[in-house]
């Protein structure tokens, strides 16, 4: 039988789900912009759709541009948000300089 785990481990896993749920309401949060056509969303916009605070997004990525990497390199996005530019006339370097 496993011993009981201390109170101090449980706050500290209770902690890091708190971590995971605010960054993966932080990536849906940027895509979620970016896929409606705001291409570089703020990290006050960002932080505002996610309901978290400025300061947890730069916590959790430690920059704007960090931000709009992770949420483009992760479950396809850049692909549709280049298709998107693409759709709407708007320059594929508009997304981060990158070109596809």
């Amino acid at each position: 039988m496993q011993p009981s785990p201390s109170p101090a481990d449980t706050i500290q896993r209770k902690r890091h789900a708190g971590r995971e749920r605010n960054e993966a309401a932080i990536l849906r949060a940027c895509r979620g912009l970016m896929v409606r056509g705001i291409f570089r969303p703020s990290v006050v916009d960002v932080a505002d759709a996610a309901g978290v605070s400025v300061r947890c997004v730069f916590q959790r990525f430690g920059s704007h541009e960090a931000l709009l990497l992770a949420a483009l390199d992760d479950d396809g996005t850049y692909d549709t948000i280049r298709a998107l530019a693409e759709q709407s006339g708007i320059v594929r370097s508009l997304v981060l300089g990158r070109a596809g």
